[in-house]
């Protein structure tokens, strides 16, 4: 590929063959400088965001940046346009893993087993299915459970996923009940809305 491009550097194929091996040797950053390249050359390049969306997912589980998003708009781009692509269909339930968006990482895994009933990859999938599907079924009960009292939540023993939920209460009941308009303020109150506070805090 080295010598090809040498002899013809705006191959947009080549530039796609190459980035295509720097994926597998984890080089994203090579690949995605590639890849744009190649896609600039070609928009239509066969595969091309697929590549590219792959690249910025590998980049961000490095921990090189924040990618996600990225190879989530490039890939949702080709199934907007190919919705039963199998590459496509199990690299953004991966992507979607990554940001903890169980909901679409089942639907995606769903739609790629309709493709994919005995390939390779095929076990993988259904085993990434059943987890994220536990999951959903764990975040669905917590988020059907009351909410705790401020005395509970002040001492820091709840759910971290519900936090927005915490500081909407926080805001609409604990706030008027710590600082009333009249009558004596609940002290638990003020201590559950400080701790809300610090919470939205830190997570903002």
């Amino acid at each position: 590929v080295a010598s090809a491009l040498a002899r013809q550097p705006e191959g947009a194929a080549l530039l796609q063959t190459r980035a295509r091996a720097e994926i597998l040797r984890s080089d994203a950053a090579s690949a995605i400088a590639d890849l744009t390249r190649a896609l600039a050359l070609d928009p239509a390049l066969p595969g091309g965001h697929t590549d590219l969306g792959t690249a910025y997912y590998l980049s961000a589980a490095a921990g090189r940046d924040a990618g996600y998003g990225t190879a989530l708009n490039e890939l949702s781009q080709v199934l907007a346009r190919t919705p039963r692509d199998p590459i496509a269909l199990f690299n953004r339930a991966l992507v979607e893993e990554a940001l903890e968006d169980w909901t679409g990482a089942v639907q995606d895994w769903q739609a790629y087993l309709q493709v994919d009933t005995s390939g390779p990859w095929e076990q993988e999938a259904r085993a990434h299915l059943d987890s994220d599907r536990q999951k959903v079924e764990r975040h669905d009960h917590a988020a059907a459970a009351p909410l705790l009292s401020p005395a509970q939540f002040a001492s820091g023993n709840y759910d971290d996923a519900r936090i927005e939920d915490y500081l909407q209460t926080a805001a609409t009941v604990w706030l008027p009940a710590a600082f009333p308009v009249a009558g004596p303020p609940d002290a638990t109150a003020r201590r559950a809305l400080r701790h809300a506070l610090s919470e939205g805090l830190r997570s903002g």
